[in-house]
């Protein structure tokens, strides 16, 4: 008892302490004074003429989708809208980091190896870099990983509502980039790997 309790003790500290230096890196280093333009500057000029999908030339915007704008214009009422944006990608970060957590124990159960792909995205200079601006590769992954990790859940545990979570998501992850065309076929991989023999959601439908 005393050696498995010591092995938690040591496993939760070792989680803890790597995400004390997951947010100091994300919160107090220093980051390169700039100018905001490009993607930043459409992405708050879309945030400020919410509900419009539009630039300042009033026409509607094809190049990005709505949802990520739509999300800094919502914080935007209790922030700058500079600091609500970046409040989104940081917020986004950090649930990242506790899905990736929970998905590698869900599919590995294994501690180290999901230890281990932590420290990768801790010490990541692209998450780490777009933590910290205005861009929507912070939340895009977010919502990626948790689309992926409901839809497996729900096929290890025979769960509709994992199944409606991650339709969910999969659906904000459309409105947020283009990028979400790669999402069938990683839950079709995911369906080949992790289904069960037969889904009948009569008996656990929670």
């Amino acid at each position: 008892i005393f050696i498995k309790l010591s092995k938690d003790f040591i496993e939760r500290f070792l989680l803890i302490m790597l995400f004390l230096i997951f947010l100091v890196l994300r919160l107090f280093s220093n980051l390169p004074y700039h100018y905001i333009t490009g993607d930043e500057g459409k992405y708050l000029t879309l945030a400020n003429n919410f509900p419009k999908h539009v630039l300042d030339n009033k026409q509607f915007f094809l190049q990005h989708p709505p949802m990520f704008p739509y999300i800094i214009h919502f914080f935007s009422l209790f922030f700058y809208d500079y600091i609500a944006g970046t409040f989104v990608s940081v917020t986004a970060s950090i649930v990242t980091f506790f899905v990736i957590y929970r998905l590698f124990i869900m599919v590995t159960n294994n501690y180290y190896i999901t230890l281990s792909t932590l420290v990768f995205y801790t010490l990541s200079h692209n998450t780490l870099f777009f933590t910290r601006i205005v861009y929507k590769e912070s939340l895009m992954l977010m919502l990626i990983l948790l689309t992926i990790f409901f839809y497996i859940k729900g096929l290890k545990n025979n769960r509709k509502s994992s199944f409606l979570l991650s339709g969910f998501f999969g659906v904000v992850m459309a409105f947020t980039s283009d990028h979400a065309i790669f999402l069938p076929p990683s839950l079709l991989v995911s369906y080949l790997m992790f289904r069960q023999k037969k889904i009948n959601f009569s008996n656990r439908n929670k």
